[in-house]
């Protein structure tokens, strides 16, 4: 697993890092591509996330509390889902995130951000779990979301493509 960097700041010094990790895929050879999710800072498990270290973020991120977790912490949650190969459960944390994000008050362009983000993890999170229509409709949002200048270095750019490749070799 390769880490970046520094994804984005996000206004109110809301952070979102991004973890690369190679996945393969077998069709007709074994393809293999880097999907892109975002952990937010401030949120619980980021620094066991950012280290690897899965079982630390799995012990400050209990799923069975998933319903009082912040927009944040349920969107950590998705990813340690995502990088535990738990895609159902995943696409459960990012939904909720997303519910929760509603009703959290921040600006409208904050909001979008985050949301742009959380759609991003969720479309990857349905990828892995072979829902392609799904994932791709999660990727449109987070592109419309996003109001990156440069959307084809975005997550959800980067993830589409490794989608459109997916479909390619599936065919």
């Amino acid at each position: 697993m390769k880490i970046t960097n520094y994804s984005s700041i996000i206004p109110r010094k809301i952070k979102a890092k991004t973890i690369l990790f190679a996945c393969a895929m077998t069709a007709s050879a074994v393809v293999s591509a880097e999907i892109k999710v975002s952990a937010f800072a401030e949120a619980r498990g980021f620094n066991a996330l950012m280290s690897g270290d899965l079982e630390r973020a799995n012990r400050v991120l209990p799923e069975y509390r998933l319903r009082d977790l912040n927009y944040a912490d349920a969107n950590n949650l998705c990813v340690l889902q995502i990088l535990k190969n738990n895609d159902a459960q995943a696409v459960k944390a990012c939904r909720v995130a997303l519910t929760k994000i509603s009703s959290t008050s921040m600006s409208r362009s904050t909001r979008r951000k985050l949301q742009a983000e959380i759609y991003t993890n969720l479309g990857a999170a349905q990828m892995l779990g072979g829902d392609y229509a799904s994932a791709q409709s999660s990727l449109e949002k987070a592109l419309d979301l996003s109001k990156t200048a440069d959307k084809v270095a975005s997550n959800a750019a980067v993830n589409q493509e490794v989608l459109r490749s997916r479909l390619l070799a599936a065919n």
